[in-house]
């Protein structure tokens, strides 16, 4: 904006604030035909504001004094003279005067802006290099060759010769298409496939979606990752070949994973004469074995070094086909105590292989040699999926979250921060009130066995355990 635009908006800001009461009324006819709301469609929360700013903004029609405007209803002359002044302008769509509709607070006058809209493709505009396409299909009519390139990328991930996406995702759809459309120049030439707001790249993303199921397995697997391609691949070889996988059944799929409890355990060191000696408090990692269809936890394990290794992940798979008895607990407490019928699946079916265990891809969990006995041995498929996927493993995250909840129970918790409100000075309570780390073994394996006996809504109102009967 130049200097004379800004002195001649200054001027009629100047003016219009230069005006007389009677100059903005005009005459007393208007200001008796002004509509007011019914009070019943203003929110209660909102009546008492509405009230004083209408009986001021009336006070000023009838000329008061600003003191006396202020003293009744608490708002300024100059306050009382914008809302008059609104109340004095017409509605662009009946043309009828906004009133006292003005004075609810939040009110917003109505506009008649329209909504941007795309132009049609016309072939002899475009020859002469005028003209907006606004429509996809005419666009890819007009240049086929980006039509071919766009479908390389939904197939391939890229574009040409060039390096593959890591994933197809809506942004990198629309990313290839924009490079695309700058390679052939679409926008010097002024036939830039978007309108305002971006409305356009709908577009694009629709075209894909509409095609991309002519190849399930390749989308799978440029959406999700190679180990969803592959179960992908298999589950249509199976659908191709007749063959019921069995979905829903019991043990079709366990996921494993592990999980720093939240809560601090004492670690004590054997001295002489029967003594022990403290060593400080650490957080142990806990490691479950859990199936995704009836959430029943076939075992658990503990581990109080800083990281867990293959050793502590393949305790947690000899324990879910020979799990160790109940231990005896040191204390007596009614929330930390074995149900009647607390187990783990082996100790009531016997020992039962599995078809796939699901992994992620942490080099702690399963060495290349582990890799393959578990295989031979255990005649199971082993995914390691991706760290961090929100997507991977779903089932016994869940479970992990209901596992925090308990242990925020103890003295020694830490809660998920050292900002949470369950810390309550984990080390010092735990070697305060000598929470050793045999009682935190303890603890894991009887809310792991009591998981199985009690009710869960996933599970459709019954027990892991009973469900995990039904299924088997």
């Amino acid at each position: 904006m130049g200097a004379n635009d800004s002195t001649a908006a200054a001027d009629v800001k100047s003016a219009r604030l230069r005006r007389t009461r009677d100059e903005i009324i005009g005459s007393a006819d208007i200001v008796q035909s002004l509509l007011s709301p019914a009070v019943d469609t203003i929110p209660k929360e909102k009546q008492d504001a509405y009230a004083a700013r209408r009986s001021a903004v009336r006070m000023w029609f009838l000329g008061e004094s600003e003191h006396a405007i202020q003293e009744k209803t608490g708002l300024t002359a100059l306050a009382a003279r914008r809302l008059a002044e609104q109340a004095l302008e017409k509605d662009p769509v009946t043309g009828q005067y906004l009133g006292f509709f003005v004075c609810i607070p939040g009110y917003k006058k109505p506009s008649r802006k329209r909504p941007d809209r795309s132009k049609p493709f016309d072939p002899s505009h475009g020859a002469l290099g005028s003209g907006q396409s606004g429509i996809l299909g005419d666009c890819f009519n007009k240049y086929p060759e980006i039509l071919k390139r766009m479908i390389q990328f939904s197939r391939e991930r890229r574009i040409g010769s060039a390096p593959p996406v890591a994933l197809v995702t809506r942004k990198a759809l629309i990313h290839a298409f924009h490079s695309l459309c700058r390679d052939h120049e679409l926008d010097k030439r002024n036939e830039w496939p978007f309108i305002a707001k971006r409305m356009g790249e709908n577009a694009i993303w629709d075209w894909y979606c509409l095609r991309k199921w002519d190849t399930p397995v390749r989308t799978v697997t440029n959406e999700q990752g190679d180990e969803a391609g592959k179960l992908a691949q298999r589950d249509q070889r199976s659908a191709e070949a007749g063959a019921d996988r069995g979905e829903g059944l019991a043990l079709d799929r366990l996921e494993m994973d592990e999980h720093r409890l939240h809560a601090s355990f004492e670690i004590l060191a054997p001295a002489a004469a029967g003594r022990f000696i403290s060593c400080g408090a650490r957080r142990p990692w806990a490691l479950v074995l859990l199936d995704r269809e009836t959430w029943v936890c076939m075992s658990s394990a503990l581990s109080w070094r800083a990281r867990y290794d293959t050793n502590d992940v393949k305790r947690v798979l000899v324990r879910a086909l020979q799990p160790p008895r109940r231990s005896t607990l040191t204390i007596q407490n009614r929330n930390f105590c074995y149900a009647d019928n607390a187990a783990y699946p082996a100790e009531v079916l016997g020992a039962r292989l599995w078809r796939e265990l699901a992994l992620d891809a942490d080099a702690s969990h399963l060495s290349a040699e582990n890799l393959r006995v578990a295989k031979d041995l255990l005649k199971c498929n082993v995914v390691s999926e991706r760290v961090g996927d929100p997507r991977a493993r779903a089932c016994i995250e869940g479970f992990y979250a209901f596992l925090a909840e308990c242990m925020e129970m103890l003295p020694s918790s830490t809660g998920n921060s050292p900002f949470s409100a369950a810390w309550r000075g984990p080390e010092d309570a735990a070697v305060k009130y000598h929470i050793a780390f045999s009682i935190a073994e303890d603890l894991l394996d009887v809310y792991a066995r009591n998981w199985n006996v009690e009710p869960k809504a996933a599970c459709g109102g019954v027990s892991p355990l009973a469900m995990l009967q039904d299924r088997s």
